[in-house]
């Protein structure tokens, strides 16, 4: 097993030990579970069906296909893999990613609806100058004209933009946390906040040196403990009364 699936949680900063500034993306992985595995001899080829999470309503016909499982995954993926594991296994982030791995992550990206070339392609518009006052965002030119007499299919211009399957590759793994089942990653991926993601390792990175860990990572809080704090007494001052009866005659 190379691949294991998990649900983006957030993006934020870590230091590695050389003190340089990461940007890190936190992926939630959950045990994953076996739900399928495809065989050369009845598929045409190997691979393992995983699934995470837990569907509140789940057909019958999908819960037949699911041997053994009472409830079915909220998100199911295949990845083509010959493996040794079988149906009902359940698969922690440990047996399949280690720190220093060179990973590829695969999801679905943010989608932007209906934009422009500029901001779909990155072009980068008309001049803006010479009278050019509504043409700054314009594709320009499709060079046709009477000869071909058509556009070409294939051409760039505005349309749907995002929402699609996208990878990342070459990002490295800095920690893992086992106790919160999360996965640190250098580096954004594609998909908004809890969306599924496809973690595949394809590498191992020489001499990483690791990042500095909080103290929440270093020891659960549930886990922690509590010194005693010693303090040492406090001198009261002797107040003499016939003074303080002085002072309230007056």
């Amino acid at each position: 097993m190379n691949t294991i699936l998990g649900t983006k949680s957030e993006m934020t900063t870590r230091y590695d030990n050389a003190g340089k500034r990461l940007t890190i993306t936190v992926v939630h992985v959950e045990p994953n579970r076996v739900v399928e595995k495809k065989t050369a001899d009845k598929a045409g080829y190997d691979g393992v069906v995983l699934g995470i999470g837990e569907k509140k309503h789940a057909t019958k016909a999908l819960l037949k296909k699911l041997v053994g499982a009472t409830k079915a995954p909220k998100h199911i993926k295949e990845t083509r893999v010959k493996s040794d594991v079988e149906v009902g296994t359940t698969v922690k982030v440990t047996d399949v990613l280690a720190v220093g791995d060179v990973v590829s992550v695969t999801g679905t990206s943010k989608g932007k609806g209906f934009t422009g070339v500029v901001k779909r392609y990155n072009f980068r518009g008309g001049p803006k100058t010479h009278g050019q006052s509504d043409r700054h965002r314009a594709r320009g030119s499709l060079g046709s004209g009477t000869t071909p007499g058509r556009v070409f299919p294939g051409l760039r211009m505005a349309g749907r933009h995002g929402g699609s399957t996208s990878t990342v590759r070459n990002l490295t793994v800095v920690y893992i946390n086992e106790a919160k089942d999360e996965v640190l990653l250098s580096g954004p991926v594609p998909g908004h906040v809890h969306s599924l993601l496809s973690i595949t390792k394809t590498g191992v990175k020489k001499n990483f040196s690791g990042i500095e860990l909080y103290q929440a990572d270093k020891v659960p809080l549930a886990q922690a403990v509590v010194e005693d704090v010693t303090t040492e007494p406090v001198e009261v001052p002797v107040v003499d009364e016939a003074l303080v009866e002085s002072v309230v005659k007056e």
